[in-house]
């Protein structure tokens, strides 16, 4: 069984493109993008390959500092063993938000009590994000006042 403690290994994964296609359709490329937890930044050059806006700070700390720039939308990856941390914290800014996270973030009590008010998209496959040919775990996004359904399957 894998713990929060092996998770956390994993917390600085780079997001795959085929993670983030399922959302694209959804997010207005009229709307600055934050991405709060950019890594190595493999997110944001996808979201910028795709013509949208997107800031990110490697010196901001987002679980507690908004950047010095204007943002109309949340989309990250957070760091696993912090999906609870992070998930709360976009609550609280109420800004439209998504966060690709595990499918078992559904079983975890300290996030179900912050997704009263959020939307689901289930992805079509596993994301491979280690490139092993073997992905562990389903991944699905998050969001809030993003999507047009309160549950998607993609395609």
């Amino acid at each position: 069984m894998i713990t929060v403690r092996d998770m956390s290994k994993n917390d600085e994964i780079d997001t795959p493109i085929d993670a983030l296609i399922p959302l694209l359709p959804y997010l207005s490329h009229n709307l600055a993008i934050w991405e709060m937890c950019p890594g190595k930044g493999a997110m944001v050059q996808h979201l910028l390959d795709a013509n949208f806006t997107v800031g990110y700070a490697l010196n901001v700390n987002s679980l507690v500092e908004e950047p010095d720039w204007p943002y109309d939308v949340i989309v990250t990856n957070p760091p696993w063993s912090k999906k609870h941390l992070f998930l709360e914290r976009c609550v609280m800014l109420d800004a439209p938000f998504a966060l690709l996270l595990p499918v078992r973030t559904l079983g975890v009590r300290r996030c179900q009590i912050w997704m009263g008010d959020c939307d689901f998209l289930f992805l079509p496959k596993r994301i491979d994000y280690v490139g092993k040919k073997a992905p562990y775990e389903a991944s699905f996004w998050v969001t809030r006042h993003i999507l047009p359904e309160r549950v998607i399957f993609a395609d």
